[in-house]
């Protein structure tokens, strides 16, 4: 059982490693870039990470429950029983709020973008934020249920 914890804690914090890096290096990266470029790149890493990132969110979330429901020990209940609700939140924003946009984004054209691209992807940052966050909470939460 302990090793089902331990896997949970290294997918989850391969995840949230990655997701943080989408926002504090690629976005700032691709900020320097012209309109056409940013966008560019924007719309072909939303659609390379809207294939990858469903299998990795949804692996994550699959381990992150089933490790509740193995009942570790009583020590790790609580900070598994955090990370499940935090995945949970994670799930409900990642589908309700930012796939949709991610989804309009790879269907742009970088040379003619929609007049309110610029709201859209401000709007995304803000929701990303918010999921990088819930997904540092549950690996911070993992990593105490390991240590339990």
């Amino acid at each position: 059982m302990e090793h089902l914890v331990i896997a949970t804690a290294v997918v989850a914090g391969l995840l949230a490693g990655l997701e943080l890096a989408v926002s504090v290096v690629v976005g700032p990266i691709l900020a320097t870039l012209d309109q056409t470029s940013m966008l560019r790149g924007r719309t072909q890493g939303a659609g390379a990470l809207g294939r990858a990132m469903p299998v990795a969110y949804g692996v994550a979330l699959v381990l992150v429950v089933a490790s509740l429901l193995v009942g570790w020990d009583d020590g790790a209940r609580g900070p598994l029983t955090g990370a499940v609700v935090a995945y949970g939140a994670i799930t409900a924003l990642s589908l309700g709020y930012l796939v949709p946009m991610n989804t309009r984004a790879t269907r742009w054209d970088p040379e003619q973008p929609p007049s309110d691209w610029q709201q859209v992807m401000r709007r995304w940052d803000r929701g990303h934020a918010v999921r990088v966050v819930l997904l540092v909470v549950a690996f911070a939460l993992l990593v105490v249920a390991v240590a339990r």
